[in-house]
């Protein structure tokens, strides 16, 4: 039986397009994929920068405060332990 290559390059020309096909949608899934990945890290980037306005706000707070009206009291004496992987303070009243 002998194909005809008229035969042979309509298939080949018809596995080509749905190759092309493939390709084609492929490259427009990555497209969707990287524009939701991009807004999704611009969202995440404006939450970071939120929480960190806030923590700054606090922090800023608690920086003009002043310990003794909190209660705290100044350690008595400090002492270093040597000799280990990491430091260690140990503060005494």
């Amino acid at each position: 039986m002998r194909v005809s290559p008229v035969r042979a390059l309509s298939v080949l020309v018809g596995v080509l397009l749905v190759g092309y096909i493939a390709l084609l949608a492929t490259v427009m899934t990555y497209g969707a994929i990287q524009v939701q990945a991009a807004e999704a890290v611009r969202d995440t980037s404006s939450d970071v920068a939120a929480l960190e306005t806030r923590y700054l706000a606090a922090v800023s707070a608690l920086n003009h405060a002043d310990p003794t009206a909190l209660g705290y009291m100044k350690p008595a004496a400090v002492a270093y332990i040597t000799g280990t992987q990491t430091a260690v303070s140990m503060r005494t009243r």
